[in-house]
């Protein structure tokens, strides 16, 4: 069974923030996670996404992942984007913006 509400938690986890918050139906113990399909340029970036998706969901410890033919439900995914942002970044000193001159 594929869930919606467990689509939404792929995008939640995909930010910079992981959040497993939500309600789901009391049934759903176990959630298998196939290899998300990549639909960007960037190779293998579909293994780092669905890698980091199954480790959230092992660390949270409110789903088991398990394999599709066990699982209570299936969360399937798709990476339509890749960027890469920078957080913080420092500028170097140059001699201009120090106040230093040449003599």
């Amino acid at each position: 069974m594929t869930l919606r509400a467990l689509a939404l938690m792929a995008v939640a986890l995909a930010g910079c923030g992981y959040s497993l918050r939500g309600n789901l139906p009391g049934h759903i113990r176990s959630v298998a996670v196939p290899v998300f399909t990549n639909r960007t340029s960037e190779p293998a970036v579909e293994n780092i996404l669905t890698q980091a998706v199954v480790q959230a969901f092992s660390t949270n410890g409110r789903l088991r992942v398990v394999k599709p033919e066990q699982a209570d439900a299936i969360l399937e995914g798709e990476v339509v984007d890749y960027q890469i942002q920078a957080l913080h970044s420092t500028r170097a000193p140059t001699s201009s913006s120090t106040g230093s001159s040449s003599p």
